[in-house]
């Protein structure tokens, strides 16, 4: 889940540096836990579950549910099918957040800014509210009636958004000539390499799709990030606080 929007949401919202420490201990734990312990099960429900796979709905995303009610009593499967369903209700709440915050604050308010248009902190919150909503009810939606194979989707929407976030994130926070054009280059490049190539299903040496838009991505961030212009000063203080001190001693 490394750059994910729902991750960073979290990772980026610490409360100090003994949280934030804290946080990744705890949560390296769990989160390791929780992935084996599926994982796990779900490659031993052969053992478990013999029939074909007609007899559990047609489908893959139906067997660990059905390992868990016929193995466990009902007490411990109810809480370890609560789980999973409280994690992907924190997953979809962060995404539904994140997905309202890029539209409104980095998309609307930024162009507001450009032409000189005072927004209300109302009408933010209220806007913001309203595209959540909007979101909301489109998933709600797709979700009634869901496609036969949720996990390859869900497998390539991850794929995408490590591809478009990756160097963005990594490069915007450790680079210092980082720079916008870099960012956008990269996410909208990177991203349609790895949506056309699993379009096509075209592989270089049987490695996933995700490589080679991780590859274009690193590669059009180098070169935006040096074609495009240098970050000004107010805004690196954020990042190389340091760096920036020292520049301005020497000078």
């Amino acid at each position: 889940t490394f750059v994910l929007p729902q991750s960073v949401v979290r990772t980026m919202g610490y409360r100090d540096t003994r949280a934030l420490h804290s946080a990744m201990i705890w949560g390296t734990v769990i989160i390791g836990a929780m992935m084996i312990g599926v994982t796990s099960l779900g490659v031993l429900s052969a053992g478990v579950l013999t029939e074909d796979l007609a007899a559990y709905g047609g489908s893959v995303d139906n067997i660990i549910p059905s390992v868990i009610v016929e193995s466990l009593p009902p007490v411990l499967a109810g809480v370890a099918i609560i789980g999973p369903v409280a994690a992907s209700i924190s997953t979809v709440s962060s995404l539904l957040i994140s997905s309202s915050s890029a539209i409104i604050k980095d998309v609307c308010l930024h162009a507001c800014e450009s032409r000189g248009i005072a927004v209300r902190e109302g009408k933010v919150a209220f806007w913001s509210q309203a595209i959540t909503l909007l979101l909301g009810v489109a998933v709600f939606a797709l979700s009634v009636t869901p496609p036969d194979v949720i996990w390859k989707i869900n497998m390539f929407a991850f794929g995408g958004l490590e591809t478009a976030f990756f160097f963005v994130l990594v490069c915007g926070l450790f680079w210092k000539r980082a720079n916008a054009l870099g960012a956008l280059l990269s996410l909208a490049g990177g991203t349609a390499a790895y949506c056309a190539t699993m379009a096509l299903g075209f592989k270089v040496a049987d490695l996933h799709q995700i490589v080679i838009g991780i590859a274009v991505a690193a590669v059009l961030m180098l070169l935006g990030s040096l074609i495009g212009k240098q970050r000004p000063n107010a805004r690196m203080e954020v990042f190389f606080p340091r760096e920036i001190d020292a520049g301005r001693e020497v000078e």
